[in-house]
């Protein structure tokens, strides 16, 4: 029966990483009982395992050695290459011929271990422009490590993006009241509300109609303002529409279709808008609107230009035409 004492140490230049070798230099001495084996040439299996007894090997390799007054040496990993890193515990046995193999098993040492300390090493020496897409790990750039902004429309291919990439946060949201009297002059009425959810800071366009019925009789105008507004009390001056009949018309009901839009820059976070009415002007305030439908509309950022403010434009108010037939310039 032969046995082995075991010796390994590290060889190849360990100061230029990428031309460090692979492999590890064995070596150890035969012998018979207290002599060492003639010399001569000796089939030798090596094996690596993960614990000291049990378990299946996870590299073998064999390789004939010549040994002199017991002594070989050997490099392993020369033939069938060492494990890709040495970052866990690894002992080494012996089978010479079909001997069985040679107990216990040789723990390695520190020295083995420098192979993956090299390859730790080189990685922290990286290279301006040496990641690229074969180094990176599938789905291992999460949000954290891109900076804010910095991702613009020329990075993303057209017409690459689907609902599931977009916040699923509403858009529109959209309300339907079937009707509502204004039943007292100079009272004003929450005729329909509607909520929307921002997920970031934007604008709301909020945009109201239905149909006015109207009560006149011949004594004085009569005039009904409409309006959406972030409140239950007034009504903004650049969210407001008039509805009116002139005092010439018939004693009767009529029936006015209207819309009204406002426009509203506000944060993030849930927010409700109202469509308010007021009966105005008239000695009949009776006045019914049905159905109204309310909705609003949110933009991340604005879209478009404003080519002409509202001060620019020529103003005109029906309310004050003497015969009601057309409007007149302010």
């Amino acid at each position: 029966m032969k046995h082995a004492s075991l010796l390994l140490c590290l060889i190849g230049a360990v100061s230029v990483y990428a031309q460090m070798p692979k492999t590890l230099n064995y070596q150890g001495t035969l012998a018979m009982g207290s002599a060492a084996v003639p010399d001569g040439d000796y089939s030798v299996t090596f094996r690596l395992y993960t614990g000291s007894s049990g378990g299946s090997a996870v590299w073998t390799e064999a390789q004939l050695v010549s040994a002199r007054n017991g002594v070989f040496n050997a490099i392993l990993g020369k033939i069938v290459p060492l494990p890709a890193s040495f970052n866990t515990s690894y002992w080494m046995s012996l089978q010479v011929g079909t001997d069985p193999e040679l107990s216990p098993r040789l723990e390695m040492t520190a020295i083995s271990y420098s192979l993956q300390s090299a390859v730790s090493d080189s990685t922290r020496k990286v290279g301006d422009g040496s990641i690229g897409t074969t180094q990176l790990a599938n789905g291992s750039v999460t949000g954290a490590k891109i900076v804010n902004g910095s991702i613009t429309g020329t990075q993303v291919a057209s017409a690459t993006l689907t609902s599931a990439n977009i916040l699923d946060e509403p858009g529109v949201s959209s309300s339907q009241a079937n009707g509502h009297w204004l039943d007292a002059g100079n009272i004003m009425y929450v005729l329909d509300s509607v909520d929307i959810t921002l997920p970031t800071s934007g604008y709301v366009v909020v945009i109201a109609s239905g149909y006015a019925f109207l009560r006149t009789n011949t004594t004085v105008n009569t005039n009904v303002l409409i309006g959406i507004s972030a409140n239950t009390t007034t009504i903004p001056s650049n969210g407001e529409n008039f509805l009116s009949m002139p005092a010439n018309a018939r004693a009767d009901w009529y029936q006015i279709p209207f819309s009204t839009t406002n426009f509203f820059s506000t944060g993030a976070g849930a927010h409700r808008y109202y469509l308010l009415g007021q009966y105005a002007a008239g000695t009949d305030p009776m006045t019914f609107l049905s159905p109204t439908r309310l909705t609003a509309m949110y933009f991340p950022k604005l879209m478009g230009t404003l080519s002409k403010s509202a001060a620019e434009i020529e103003p005109y108010d029906i309310r004050r035409s003497p015969d009601g037939s057309a409007p007149v310039k302010r």
